[in-house]
């Protein structure tokens, strides 16, 4: 009987298929990194969705006020709308938050995107921020000396109240429990914005009456713009921030 050699793959169609695998790898990778950052962006969707029902439900058992924002930032500075501390510098504990009833969790659910990011002397929002001067106060009206929040919107549909925010500090990112308007009535004068468009160029936003959209930035102001903040809609005036 003869025994007929195994034939061996030469060093060409090794590297024929090596190369194959190559292509398709770099094919595939973009596709794949692409899901990736959808299904991420769709988890903190579900976050924020999450902080404005809450955020509603606590409206509907206080006789149609907002949740509080930071009532005595210009003063103690102990309190926020995700929890309170004893001292400054501390982190805030979420279980003394106004919304924690509502929201039945341990924590504020953080970004994932910004998970690595969490940390700054607004610790413990999670990467989200609230409308404060609007919504989380009584700032809606510049002659309102009082930080009472707002109990009734003249368009909540396109009243922004959660959103995708950071802070830039010496040019790092870290979380920030605010979202600023464009133009600061009360002082007259534009704001720094905070929006962050960490997704893929767009931002998760919780609006006024409940649904969630994302979206694209409209405009931004010197260094920021370069970290992807900004502020939503293309109009340089407070129309998707205030009260009207």
């Amino acid at each position: 009987m003869v025994r007929r050699r195994a034939r061996a793959f030469t060093l060409i169609e090794l590297m024929i298929v090596v190369a194959i695998i190559g292509i398709l790898a770099a094919l595939l990778l973009p596709a794949l990194r692409g899901a990736r950052d959808r299904a991420l962006s769709a988890e903190c969707m579900s976050n924020i969705r999450q902080l404005t029902q809450a955020a509603l439900l606590y409206r509907d058992a206080n006789d149609g006020y907002f949740p509080p924002a930071s009532w005595d930032i210009m003063t103690t500075n102990l309190r926020r709308w995700h929890g309170e501390r004893d001292r400054q510098n501390e982190p805030f504990e979420f279980d003394r938050s106004p919304m924690h009833q509502y929201l039945q969790t341990d924590r504020i659910k953080a970004c994932p995107v910004f998970r690595d990011r969490l940390r700054g002397f607004e610790a413990g929002c999670g990467g989200y921020g609230y409308n404060d001067d609007y919504v989380g106060s009584g700032r809606g009206d510049p002659t309102d000396g009082s930080d009472t929040p707002a109990r009734n919107l003249g368009d909540p549909t396109n009243t922004v109240m959660f959103a995708d925010c950071a802070f830039l500090r010496n040019g790092e990112l870290i979380e920030y429990s605010f979202i600023t308007e464009p133009v600061f009535e009360t002082w007259g004068c534009d704001s720094t914005p905070s929006v962050h468009f960490r997704h893929r160029g767009k931002a998760n936003v919780g609006w006024c009456d409940g649904h969630v959209t994302a979206e694209s930035m409209g405009f931004s102001r010197g260094p920021s713009a370069d970290h992807q903040i900004g502020y939503i809609g293309t109009f340089d005036d407070n129309r998707l921030y205030d009260r009207k």
